[in-house]
């Protein structure tokens, strides 16, 4: 029985490891929009497509992703977000890292 080489088996180990350590992101039973308590902040993949309101104001929500912690509006924001994090999940080493990359690349700061 064929068996791979003490190093590669060392590599797919750490590469088991680290994506095991992400969270499935399309995964329903964990990730799920829950009401926060406080004000409302602006929705984190309005903010990466610049989705603003007819007033052009940020697009603000009291919903957030319990596991990523990201603000996210009750429409497609929350399915669309996580598609694009499962596209770029292997360019970063956690979900709040994720968030921040994803801004930088696909936003703009005025």
């Amino acid at each position: 029985m064929w068996s791979a080489p003490p190093m590669e088996r060392d590599i797919c180990h750490q590469v088991a490891v680290g994506l095991s350590d992400w969270p499935d992101a399309l995964n329903p039973v964990e990730h799920q929009l829950v009401r926060v308590r406080g004000i409302n902040r602006a929705c984190g993949f309005c903010r990466i497509s610049r989705n603003k309101t007819k007033q052009g104001y940020a697009r603000k929500s009291y919903y957030e992703c319990q596991v990523c912690a990201v603000p996210l509006c009750r429409g497609n924001c929350f399915e669309r977000y996580h598609e694009l994090v499962n596209e770029h999940r292997q360019f970063a080493y956690s979900v709040k890292a994720m968030y921040k990359m994803l801004l930088k690349k696909f936003s703009y700061h005025q």
